[in-house]
């Protein structure tokens, strides 16, 4: 019998837009497909932004270029914006400008390895100088840097 797991969802801040539901197949590992609620890839990605900006953990910065290069998402960028921009209206920052997810990059490089290397198997944990250049170039694509 498969091992049992508990998903935790908290949602500590007012969304933009709606939870919905994702759909998990792992027929392959002989479990029958099931959904769960979950935010939009939007939402995330805001989300991880507002967190980055207002906080120096490598956490952050490796989540949001998880989901910005890893994740397959396309996300729309006049949605991303407008998401973030609520995200940070709530925040001392009101409103996004270009460079803002930069705020805690000098902090956050000395913490990469030690904090990550605790969790992320050294195959899976990028240079801290390329994860920066990834995010900083799929900003870009996004129209947000």
């Amino acid at each position: 019998m498969p091992e049992r797991q508990k998903v935790e969802v908290s949602v500590r801040e007012d969304l933009v837009f709606a939870v919905r539901d994702a759909v998990f197949n792992l027929a392959d590992l002989g479990l029958a497909p099931f959904s769960i609620p979950a935010l939009a890839e939007v939402e995330l990605v805001s989300e991880k932004l507002r967190a980055l900006v207002q906080r120096a953990q490598p956490r952050d910065l490796f989540d949001l270029r998880l989901y910005l290069t890893e994740s397959g998402w396309h996300l729309d960028p006049a949605e991303l914006r407008t998401c973030v921009d609520r995200k940070l209206a709530l925040t001392k920052h009101k409103k996004w400008r270009a460079g803002l997810w930069r705020t805690h990059l000098e902090e956050i490089e000395p913490l990469w390895e030690p904090t990550l290397s605790e969790w992320v198997p050294p195959d899976r944990l990028p240079a801290f100088d390329h994860a920066v250049a990834d995010v900083a170039r799929k900003l870009r694509e996004l129209r947000l840097d």
